[in-house]
């Protein structure tokens, strides 16, 4: 049985691949699994960022990447729709979707386009997936997690190519509130992205207005808007709290709740830190200002007065009388008198500044 080695995908390949075929390569083999999978997954957006401008023979690899595919298709390769979870161009999608593949393969590859942690789609390829009409469960998990793959480049360029694959899901009919109980919404999701005054991009603005026609269209799509996540946070609390003005009135004229608490207790206006727009939309007081706190000032320690070097009991030096001792003092300051007793036997009494201390 003959075996196959394909170039890179280059003009050769169909050509390579119809000459196996004619020679009796079998098409139901592990190795034509791993070159119709090698085909499925040819990106020539990544073969463009791999080389650079050196692509001669990758341009348009994606095409010859779906005539390799309709041969080994026509030749008999079975269960083509195992490969839509590694379509990478549209190309490929084409020719599987062409063999109306079962609805489990079509939901599979849907989701594998919407994978949260290695999310880079195919705008082409999500939509030619859409319009094969997914399961309602597909189109569901395929929003959700196509928003929280989005979420971790939120404030890029590719925003843009973002809000596209949103609108597709949602004109397809996927429901913005759909979850598991207590988990976080596509709503949710959607409520966080380009908020008014946050987005810092170059086209900040138009980004914002895309932002907020998305996020009316997920409306649209939502029978409740008081869904809450694990936290108990609903919408309405995601939206204050990022200061959303223009997604905290849509929610409003949807029915949001602002009376709804988290599972600690909060109110969405709890979440407005401060912001005098979303107290005003909510049409409540803000609260009073914390009272400031005045930290009370050290004591210093008083340090007790030195002792008195003139008191009772101490002996002084007098220059004409000598040496004494202090009996009795009387008076303050420069006013204060010592009796004293000196060793010649005499008691005399003296102003203070005239003795010194021993």
């Amino acid at each position: 049985m003959p075996t196959l080695e394909i170039p890179p995908f280059d003009e050769t390949a169909p050509a390579a691949v119809r000459e196996a075929i004619a020679a009796g390569f079998d098409v139901h083999s592990d190795e034509a699994l791993s070159l119709a999978q090698e085909a499925a997954a040819f990106d020539e957006r990544t073969a463009y960022r791999e080389n650079g401008r050196s692509i001669a023979g990758r341009v348009g690899g994606g095409e010859r990447c779906g005539e390799v595919l309709t041969l080994m298709i026509a030749a008999g390769f079975p269960h083509p729709g195992v490969l839509l979870p590694h379509v990478r161009w549209p190309d490929a999608a084409r020719v599987i979707l062409a063999t109306s593949p079962p609805q489990a393969e079509l939901d599979a590859g849907l989701l594998a386009q919407c994978d949260v942690y290695s999310f880079d789609p195919n705008t082409a390829v999500v939509e030619l997936l859409l319009a094969a009409k997914p399961s309602q469960s597909a189109l569901d998990v395929g929003l959700l997690r196509a928003t929280q793959g989005a979420a971790k480049y939120r404030g890029t360029t590719t925003q843009f190519e973002f809000f596209d694959i949103f609108d597709a899901f949602l004109a397809a009919g996927a429901r913005a509130d759909h979850a598991a109980p207590n988990t976080v919404t596509a709503l949710h999701v959607l409520t966080t992205f380009a908020p008014p005054g946050t987005h810092g991009a170059r086209n900040s603005e138009k980004t914002t207005r895309r932002a907020f026609a998305t996020f009316e269209r997920a409306l649209a799509n939502t029978t409740d808007v008081n869904l809450p996540d694990e936290h108990g946070m609903t919408p309405l609390h995601v939206a204050c709290h990022h200061g959303a003005i223009d997604r905290i009135s849509a929610l409003l004229a949807r029915g949001a709740d602002p009376q709804r608490r988290t599972t600690e207790g909060k109110l969405p206006s709890e979440y407005a830190h401060g912001n005098a727009a979303v107290y005003a939309v909510l049409g409540v007081s803000p609260p009073p200002p914390a009272p400031r706190r005045v930290m009370p000032r050290p004591r210093m320690r008083a340090e007790p007065p030195p002792p008195d070097p003139m008191r009772v009991s101490i002996r002084v030096q007098h220059a004409k009388f000598g040496f004494g001792e202090v009996t009795a003092v009387s008076g303050e300051g420069e006013k204060r008198k010592l009796t004293i007793r000196f060793d010649d036997g005499e008691t005399r009494i003296l102003g203070a500044s005239f003795v010194t201390p021993l």
